[in-house]
């Protein structure tokens, strides 16, 4: 499983937003994500919706674990960094 991500973009609310793939590139939904600290601490969990979708929020900047977990699929652990989004040039 794979799982794409999206950085927060307001620093007073930064949240993380993705998508749970199959290796076919298939949405899986009803898939238990769950968020940790780099150091194994579990902060939150959310399941994809029907549209394989996951969102966390009221996170602070730095990096977590994200850990997604489906029933006839392997365990997918993958490092995400939290960060507010830079101003576009102008």
């Amino acid at each position: 499983m794979a799982v794409g991500d999206r950085e927060g973009n307001d620093p007073a609310t930064l949240s993380f937003t993705g998508v749970v793939e199959d290796e076919t590139g298939l949405s899986v939904a009803g898939a238990l994500v769950t968020l940790e600290l780099r150091i194994g601490l579990p902060i939150a969990h959310a399941v994809t919706d029907a549209s394989a979708r996951l969102a966390f929020s009221g996170l602070a900047e730095g990096p977590y674990l994200l850990v997604v977990e489906k029933e006839h699929f392997d365990t997918e652990r993958r490092v995400i960094t939290v960060a507010a989004a830079s101003p576009p040039a102008g």
